[in-house]
């Protein structure tokens, strides 16, 4: 996968500068794994203020190309929509940016590459939530809204800010299984879906916390796994 490609359709965790009044509420660490070997790990705390909730989170990728630093400050509704969204890549010679403020059924944005700034106004379909595929706390977001019961299938509405584009996600409830993660057993619920009407994946979530515990994507050779602690990338 190039690293254009991983940026526009990938992205996530976010270093916050928090307001008073706000107490950690969730925290999590995923191993990202490309083309069957570890490269990164993602790591998050959801934090809950007085109105609504602010994540902060990192993704650190090393990569062919070079190491990637991936941190953004999120705002969520307490319907975990997205209010405000700020990311910043470090990448291999260059910084991005991209600053989102959310209204309403409309997403603007700033975004900036390499010094190339780019205005866009984005028109959501609602409810919308927010998803940059490798940063595994948006998934681990937008799991809480599902249904596990419902055996019909359930479409959530997504904007991804690095497109600046809305897309959906549908998901079908699968079957129920244990898996071994980090050598601890969990009972999961297997949610297959189509994201963006033509990528495949799956996606494991233990339905007592609604913690997400594994994201499998076979189109990019990519998986992201619950773990209790960050691993040394060789």
């Amino acid at each position: 996968m190039k690293l254009k490609v991983m940026f526009a359709l990938t992205i996530l965790l976010a270093s916050f500068a928090l307001a008073g009044g706000t107490k950690a509420v969730e925290r999590g660490t995923y191993i990202l794994n490309l083309g069957g070997r570890d490269v990164g790990h993602n790591t998050y705390t959801l934090e809950k203020g007085k109105k609504g909730y602010k994540s902060r989170a990192q993704t650190v990728l090393n990569l062919p190309q070079g190491r990637v630093v991936l941190t953004t400050d999120l705002e969520l509704s307490e319907e975990l929509t997205p209010i405000y969204y700020q990311l910043k890549a470090t990448l291999p010679g260059q910084v991005q940016s991209i600053e989102t403020t959310i209204k309403g059924d409309k997403a603007k944005s700033v975004i900036d590459v390499g010094g190339t700034i780019r205005k866009t106004s984005t028109k959501l379909t609602l409810p919308c939530y927010i998803l940059d595929n490798n940063m595994i706390d948006h998934w681990c977001y937008l799991v809480k809204k599902l249904d596990l019961s419902s055996a019909k299938e359930q479409t959530i509405n997504l904007f991804v800010p690095q497109a600046a584009l809305t897309t959906n996600l549908t998901l079908k409830k699968k079957k129920e299984e244990e898996i071994k993660i980090g050598g601890k057993s969990y009972k999961a619920v297997v949610m297959e879906g189509i994201l963006a009407s033509k990528i495949e994946l799956t996606l494991y979530i233990e339905p007592k916390e609604m913690k997400l515990l594994k994201v499998v994507i076979p189109e990019q050779n990519f998986s992201a796994e619950l773990s209790s602690k960050v691993k040394p990338i060789k």
